[in-house]
This record gives C-alpha cells, sequence and structure tokens, in this order.
C-alpha cells in the first residue's frame, strides 16, 4: 500500500481558527495533543459548547490526491459520533483547492463518523469521488464543527493507495503490530522462524500473562486448514504465558482487534 502523509498534526500554529461570521474564533482552539499516537504525534482539537459554525483551516503545499483510494485518520474523540439522534456527528472534513475553495458549498466534505471514545481509532473516508481538478492540487484541509461540546485528539492524516503486495510475511505482522493491548500497553507483532509449519516465518501476535485456567488450546476463528489462527494457553493458572499465532502461509483472520 502506497501512503503520502498530508498532515503530520505537529504544530498548532499551522491551523487557524474561524467564527461564522468572520474573523478569528476566541472559542474553537487548537494545542499540542497527546504523545501516545500509535501514528506519531497529535494536536487536540478543544470545541465547547457554543462553537458550532466554527472551523479550522490549514493551509497545504499543492498536493496531488490523484489515483488514491482512502484518507486516513488517527482519532481519540472524548465523546462518540455516529449519525443517531443520542450521537450526532460533531464535525466534517473537506478538502479545498484553487478550483474548488473547501468553503464552498460545493467542496468535498465527508462527516468524521467517532465510533470510540477514549481511544485511538482510524478513520477512512473514500477519495474516488473528488472532483479531478481538486484532488491534482489540494491546498487546504478544513475541519467544520457542525455541534459543539468535544474535544479530539487528531493523529496523522494520511492518503492511501493499493498496491500489490510484495511481502506478506512484513504486510501480515505490520497488519497486527501495536494494535492489541495488554495491560494498557500496545504490543508488537514479531517474525519468528518456524519450520515446522512448513514456511519460513511464523507471526507471533503477543505474549503476556493469565491468572485463571483456560483449555489447552482453543480455536478463536473458524479453521479452514491446520495452520489458521490458534489461541495456546497453559492448562493450569498462574502466570503461564499466552500467545496468539498466525502462520504467514495462510490467510490472515478477518480483523476483530
Amino acid at each position: 500500500m502506497a501512503t503520502h502523509l498530508i498532515e503530520r498534526s505537529e504544530r498548532p500554529q499551522d491551523w487557524s481558527a474561524s467564527a461564522p461570521a468572520g474573523g478569528p474564533s476566541d472559542d474553537l482552539h487548537v494545542v499540542a495533543g497527546r504523545t501516545d499516537c500509535p501514528a506519531g504525534s497529535s494536536l487536540r482539537i478543544e470545541a465547547p459548547s457554543g462553537t458550532a459554525g466554527h472551523h479550522l483551516d490549514r493551509t497545504l503545499p499543492p498536493t496531488d490526491l490523484t489515483g488514491f483510494d482512502d484518507l486516513i485518520l488517527w482519532v481519540h474523540p472524548s465523546r462518540i459520533a455516529n449519525g443517531t439522534v443520542a450521537a450526532p456527528m460533531l464535525a466534517a472534513l473537506a478538502l479545498g483547492s484553487g478550483a474548488a475553495p473547501a468553503s464552498e458549498a460545493h467542496a468535498w466534505r465527508r462527516y468524521l463518523p467517532f465510533a470510540a471514545a477514549r481511544r485511538w481509532s482510524t478513520i477512512r473516508l473514500g477519495l474516488r469521488d473528488v472532483e479531478p481538478a481538486t484532488a491534482s492540487q489540494v491546498t487546504e484541509l478544513r475541519i467544520d464543527v457542525a455541534g459543539g461540546g468535544w474535544a479530539l485528539d487528531l493523529g496523522p492524516i494520511a492518503a492511501v493507495r493499493s498496491e500489490p503486495m510484495s511481502d506478506l510475511d512484513a504486510a501480515l505482522r505490520d497488519r497486527f503490530d501495536r494494535r492489541i493491548e495488554v495491560d494498557g500497553q500496545r504490543v508488537p507483532a514479531v517474525l519468528r522462524p518456524d519450520p515446522a509449519a512448513g514456511s519460513p516465518t511464523r507471526i507471533e501476535i503477543a505474549t503476556a500473562r493469565v491468572s485463571a485456567p483456560t483449555p489447552p488450546s482453543e480455536e478463536i476463528w473458524p479453521p479452514t486448514s491446520p495452520h489458521t489462527a490458534t489461541c495456546c494457553a497453559a492448562p493450569t493458572p498462574s502466570s503461564k504465558p499466552w500467545w496468539t499465532s498466525w502462520s504467514s502461509h495462510r490467510r490472515a483472520p478477518p480483523a476483530r482487534w
């Protein structure tokens, strides 16, 4: 997968806050964010009650997104926003160019769904319907506040494009690396030799400890072969190792993390 980083989310001063009637906003703020974003740095957007209609702007050097499939955003919101009555959408992201400024009604704009609160997750926004004149020279990011009373730590924003997979082992490792949290810490996925499995490597996802009896072996994904996903645990309790591994010569299980 090809990736083009659009916004590193490192400098609050790169963003400007504006009120609905024009001029600077005294209520909408961007400050330094959390330091635990899995993708890098982050900025914190603070949108208190009464900021609906305010917006943030970020000017970019001309950026060609032609041929890219999606935008990926890392987010850590204070509230869930899924478009329901109980959890309405709170913010939208727009792309702008010289041909179509982000402030115009016909600019490419998407609401940002926050599926989980107070933890890091990603949002994927499709780019296939961006007008060619905008996609070829994006010069502006804009975040519109649809409703106030929330805060958001915004991590890096990147455009991605699917490409043929050249290294299956590395791709599988990267799919699970630091995506599982154990005792409050994200654990790495590593490649380990596994000649007995009939392939040069296996992916070891996590190592942790268990303190209650568990079955000696439990399938955690419906098996299609002898080397799919298996959760292995010691048959007795008290400080025995637990791990999950996938053999890279088989297809990966559906993501459930």
